[in-house]
């Protein structure tokens, strides 16, 4: 009886944060509000149990594994088609900094391991997978994350996406955001698990390369 009313509770807070999040389209915080409110829940549980179900995010999670700290000018400095040069360029175009992505607080449990690596490699994803960061890009890596590892958040963030596109109150392409959804999805099932990839020690291999030996099979590029 308690297990079912906890259920509840987590649909409901689910619902109503998936709510703000279509209502406010373009603010990380109803973003962020959809993420906690998925904390701890059973759809999160079982996230985690399909990660670690892959040998190397298990082993990864019992070391606690970080990489090696590169700064914005060290990765800028790579050679052009790198997987590091790309992500610098990334970063910049967002205003943002490895230092940004280092742990701003200790990291004592597996959750507390897997949600680092999940923020930590975000943007690394975004640049092997050709997704840009922009609304539609965003939806995009969000069905690629869905299809590789089940994850809850990008399931509510496609689900308010594709709504938000279809009351066509907002500049979107319903069209180009279905089309994004597929491509994730399609990358996703083939791909294999990145975020158990120590990524960060790849930062000087060319990207093609990277692609090949991941399985990101990016057609029409």
């Amino acid at each position: 009886m308690l297990i079912n009313i906890r259920q509840r509770l987590d649909n409901l807070k689910a619902i109503s944060s998936l709510a703000i999040f279509i209502a406010a389209p373009n603010k990380l915080d109803s973003v962020f509000k959809v993420a906690l409110a998925l904390k701890n829940s059973d759809l999160s549980n079982r996230m985690k149990e399909i990660l670690l179900s892959d040998p190397q995010m298990q082993e990864m999670v019992e070391k606690r594994w970080q990489p090696q700290h590169k700064t914005l000018e060290e990765l800028k400095a790579l050679p052009q088609g790198t997987l590091g040069y790309l992500y610098a360029n990334q970063l910049l175009s967002l205003g943002l900094s490895p230092d940004d992505l280092l742990p701003k607080e200790p990291v004592v449990t597996d959750d507390d391991y897997i949600e680092l690596r999940l923020r930590q490699t975000h943007d690394i994803v975004h640049v092997l997978t050709g997704f840009g960061t922009n609304p539609v890009g965003e939806i995009g890596l969000q069905a690629f994350n869905l299809a590789s590892y089940k994850a809850p958040l990008a399931a509510l963030l496609i689900f308010g996406s594709i709504i938000r596109g279809l009351k066509g109150t907002e500049s979107i392409d319903i069209d180009a955001l279905l089309v994004a959804i597929s491509k994730g999805f399609i990358i996703g099932e083939k791909s294999k698990l990145l975020v158990s990839q120590k990524l960060e020690e790849q930062w000087e291999r060319n990207i093609e390369d990277l692609r090949r030996e991941y399985n990101i099979e990016i057609k029409g590029e």
